[in-house]
């Protein structure tokens, strides 16, 4: 993976990180209000050099037990989607 790319994803990483209601998570799921702090679902994400990992998914509203994960994806297909999607 070039440097630019790899310097993007972290930048994203950080954006998404900074933004959220708990600290150390990235909300991947929002209310369908639209409100952000309505209800949603966060989730750690962790960046391996060849992988990147979805786990310990929570929501501060309620003490819940969400039994997903943890999920793995491919580094250069999650970074591709990402830009694909953007």
């Amino acid at each position: 993976m070039d440097n630019t790319l790899e310097r993007q994803l972290k930048d994203l990483s950080t954006q998404l990180l900074s933004n959220n209601l708990q600290a150390g998570k990235a909300i991947v799921l929002g209310c369908t209000c639209g409100v952000i702090e309505c209800w949603f679902i966060q989730v750690h994400i962790t960046l391996n050099k060849s992988t990147i990992e979805w786990a310990d998914f929570g929501q501060f509203h309620r003490d819940w037990q969400y039994n997903l994960g943890p999920f793995k994806f491919d580094r250069k297909q999650y970074v591709s989607e990402l830009y694909r999607q953007s």
